[in-house]
């Protein structure tokens, strides 16, 4: 607003939205967790989880040359699960066979709330590595469910974040890998994230957002 349509800084208040509160951890039981890994991931692999819809600026190409990498280097038995995507995205596509990744990665559409629910809790890490971002909803609805998130170094991401997410650059295939794995490895470090991420939750409600709307509309009456 302040580089492109002149408006003064005290002119701006920024007011963030909420969570909805639709987002919280779930206790499985391990036939229930089970039954449901089997379900979405097919063969009850473990998988690492995204959500969004196929477009540039959201580098899944990119995340698909990444998860080869950790296939290979790090052998890891996770699948890559893409919510929300239909299996008809040329380039996307185009980068699975040419990696030899069609059993590895999986599109799941028509995702209802309690799918998404289950999905993010039985995820061990949620990945977002998009070039841009105008908010990013879905981190803090990871972070809601107790997901480990690993996180692009870019546009509004960190603002919404800030510690609780192991950043990455997201033109660099092979740094996004690292930081996956660096979590998938290390139960520490995924602890650390879980309570990180419910503790920056918090700052996300509708009730917060009310207040300062209410404030604001105030001292402009």
């Amino acid at each position: 607003l302040q580089n492109y349509l002149n408006v003064k800084a005290e002119k701006i208040q920024v007011i963030y939205p909420g969570i909805d509160t639709q987002f919280y951890p779930l206790n499985f039981s391990l036939e229930k967790k089970t039954f449901l890994l089997k379900k979405y991931s097919q063969e009850g692999a473990p998988f690492i989880f995204w959500i969004g819809s196929i477009e540039k600026r959201k580098n899944i190409t990119g995340l698909i040359k990444a998860f080869k990498i950790l296939k290979e280097e790090e052998k890891i038995p996770h699948k890559l699960i893409l919510g929300g995507a239909a299996a008809n995205n040329k380039e996307e596509l185009k980068a699975i066979k040419k990696l030899g990744l069609e059993y590895e990665v999986i599109f799941l559409e028509n995702i209802n709330d309690l799918k998404l629910l289950e999905l993010y809790n039985l995820a061990d890490l949620f990945i977002f590595p998009s070039f841009y971002e105008g908010f990013g909803l879905p981190v803090l609805e990871a972070f809601a469910c107790g997901t480990p998130v690993a996180l692009a170094d870019s546009s509004s991401l960190p603002e919404v974040a800030k510690d609780a997410a192991l950043y990455f650059n997201p033109e660099d295939t092979y740094e996004i890998a690292r930081a996956c794995a660096k979590i998938l490895k290390d139960k520490s470090i995924q602890e650390k994230l879980r309570n990180l991420g419910f503790k920056r939750v918090l700052d996300f409600s509708w009730r917060k957002s009310i207040d300062k709307l209410l404030v604001f509309f105030n001292t402009l009456l």
